[in-house]
């Protein structure tokens, strides 16, 4: 899969101009949202860095992070008292 089928909220044209801000950069850490092959999708930790040596390289890390957004999303819902 290439990073436009992965991305789950930017548009292609997004990423790409993420791409190239990255490229200027040199690096780059972010939260987004990607897509698995059946089609759902999961929260991600991208860490990024770009080497214009040579042909240019990236170097990339996902992490999955699902399990702590969703407790994030946990601690912050309103609780009701009885």
């Amino acid at each position: 899969m290439r990073i436009p089928d992965l991305e789950a909220v930017e548009t292609p044209e997004e990423t790409a101009a993420r791409i190239q801000a990255l490229m200027t950069r040199g690096e780059e850490r972010f939260e987004s949202l990607h897509r698995r092959k059946d089609g759902s999708t999961f929260d991600v930790e991208v860490s990024v860095k770009y080497w214009p040596a040579g042909d240019g390289r990236f170097i990339v890390f996902l992490r999955d992070v699902s399990a702590r957004k969703l407790a994030e999303r946990h601690s912050r819902a309103p609780r009701m008292t009885c």
